[in-house]
């Protein structure tokens, strides 16, 4: 059996949804920039993540977005300065990022950001202010999604209000 990567079971990307990544994306960049950021490309990355099909869909994804990033910074932070940069301490802080996430009971989603967060933190730790980007920019970008989002759908007649 072939699969397709066009799957006809799905729609295909939307003009609308390369509208709202283009408008989130721009903003996102610009107020990571404005709020002091290094790495102004950390909240259009959430905005790309956490735009979906429906303001449901985006809420619940941004939010896991958000718990995820702050537990890999959160596990990763305190351990980071201390065992360096290979590949012990990355699998390391995986497993500290996914375990929290397991312990609290979270969704694989949130493990999935947790881990990610700890790799690029520790992948990166000497590399300014990081830490507080990431979990700032995160915020930042999924804010921007929600708020696109809402604004397109509502435009569109999509939001019953």
């Amino acid at each position: 059996m072939s699969t397709s990567i066009n799957n006809s079971n799905k729609k295909n990307i939307t003009i609308i949804t390369i509208i709202q990544n283009v408008i989130g994306v721009s903003l996102a960049w610009e107020l990571s920039k404005i709020a002091g950021s290094s790495h102004p490309f950390l909240a259009p990355l959430a905005v790309i993540i956490c735009l979906h099909a429906t303001l449901d869909e985006s809420i619940l994804h941004g939010y896991r977005r958000i718990i995820g990033t702050f537990l890999g910074a959160f596990t990763t932070g305190f351990i980071a300065p201390f065992i360096g940069s290979n590949a012990w301490s990355i699998g390391l802080v995986v497993l500290l990022g996914m375990g929290m996430a397991k312990l609290l009971a979270l969704s694989n989603e949130v493990g999935n950001h947790a881990a990610i967060s700890a790799l690029l933190i520790l992948a990166v730790q000497n590399n300014g202010g990081y830490t507080i980007d990431r979990v700032r920019d995160t915020i930042i970008g999924v804010l921007i999604a929600i708020l696109v989002k809402w604004v397109v759908d509502t435009i569109m007649g999509k939001v019953k209000g």
